[in-house]
């Protein structure tokens, strides 16, 4: 598994997007992210009506099959090329 901060913590209170879903808020158009949580900590963001769940400290988290897995799990996973394939 692989995991990608999209919220950070600045001081005590001020949380700062990444660079990814900044760029996604402004592609979308969107005002504001909305960050839904609770006492465990962060369960998604939400831009509109795009929501992205996330783990409880704000990543986002995917897996990556190795390469042969990829038809096993393709629900689950993101496909993966050899750069020699492409």
């Amino acid at each position: 598994m692989r995991s990608s901060p999209l919220i950070l913590m600045l001081g005590s209170d001020t949380l700062v997007p990444s660079l990814a879903l900044e760029s996604l808020r402004l592609h979308l158009g969107v005002d504001k992210v909305v960050v839904r949580h609770e006492k465990t900590g962060v369960q998604s963001l939400v831009l509109k009506d795009v929501v992205i769940p996330t783990d409880r400290h704000g990543r986002l988290v995917s897996t990556i099959a190795r390469h042969g897995e990829v038809r096993r799990r393709a629900s689950l996973s993101f496909p993966s090329y050899r750069a020699v394939d492409v």
